[in-house]
């Protein structure tokens, strides 16, 4: 049971919130009370102490970027993705993820995906979509691969895998713990993804179109790390154990590229959102 293996890594506070939120049938999940959790199943991953499945995340590596036309520098860092061998290696653009989502999914899912009014946004919303059906691993087009053995992250346990990144919401709080949308590995039709993406749908419908959403909370980390959470509870809620584990070391296989063109401009999301 998940909550059997964490409960060495929780306080006692700690332990009690989560059994009574799985408990709970109006659920109030937020960062703060993400961290605690996020905490836990990473100190458990570094201590090896992982459930064990039998599924096995497809060795194929998703990337995007909005336009057809790919700006060279990011290329670059997708191409250091496609020279690794044994692996498929698929780009959609805009027009095909749409078509993507047109084809799999309903009318509201596609709606959802038109109003995203960011390439960003509409890059988290397809890797939800895309994942759920294929499975695989999403990259950013701005990551280059260093060189490390990426096979680890593909092993036989098929755990959903993320990394965790920690923020501050004010300088006077402590830094709280959420999980990054990038990467993702997970297998097809995996709990997760399913949450995230019906989350981030019935939001966009609900908001309608706007200039401005925020990204982070509707189609971005926010998102996934409160579907991680919800289906955690859940896990906790029926007994069974939770098949995810955060990933550790993800800098020595991949970096971030600075100083792009496109970083400088609105197309970066961060710029969008200041």
């Amino acid at each position: 049971m998940l909550i059997d293996r964490l409960r060495v890594y929780l306080s006692d506070r700690e332990f009690s919130r989560i059994v009574a939120e799985a408990g709970s049938p109006q659920r109030r999940i937020s960062a703060s009370i993400i961290s605690p959790l996020c905490r836990a199943l990473e100190r458990a991953a570094i201590d090896g102490n992982l459930p064990k499945s039998q599924e096995k995340i497809p060795r194929r590596i998703l990337q995007f970027w909005d336009q057809q036309s790919i700006p060279a520098d990011v290329r670059n860092c997708m191409a250091t993705w496609q020279a690794i061998p044994d692996f498929d290696h698929v780009i959609f653009d805009e027009p095909q993820a749409r078509e993507f989502i047109k084809a799999e999914y309903d009318a509201r899912h596609l709606e959802a995906f038109d109003l995203c009014n960011h390439p960003a946004m509409k890059s988290d919303l397809f890797r939800l979509a895309y994942l759920y059906r294929h499975g695989g691993v999403y990259i950013d087009a701005d990551d280059a691969y260093q060189g490390s053995n990426i096979n680890q992250l593909f092993g036989e346990d098929g755990l959903f895998r993320l990394r965790s990144v920690s923020f501050k919401r004010s300088p006077t709080e402590p830094p709280a713990s959420i999980y990054n949308n990038n990467p993702i590995f997970c297998v097809a039709n995996d709990e997760i993804i399913r949450k995230a993406l019906e989350r981030a749908t019935t939001i966009m419908l609900s908001l309608g179109k706007r200039e401005f959403y925020n990204m982070l909370v509707i189609t971005g980390p926010l998102n996934l790390s409160i579907a991680v959470y919800a289906a955690a509870l859940d896990c906790v809620a029926s007994g069974e154990d939770f098949r995810f584990c955060p990933i550790i070391g993800w800098d020595d296989v991949a970096k971030k590229t600075g100083n792009m063109e496109y970083q400088k401009t609105a197309r970066n999301w961060r710029t969008a959102q200041a």
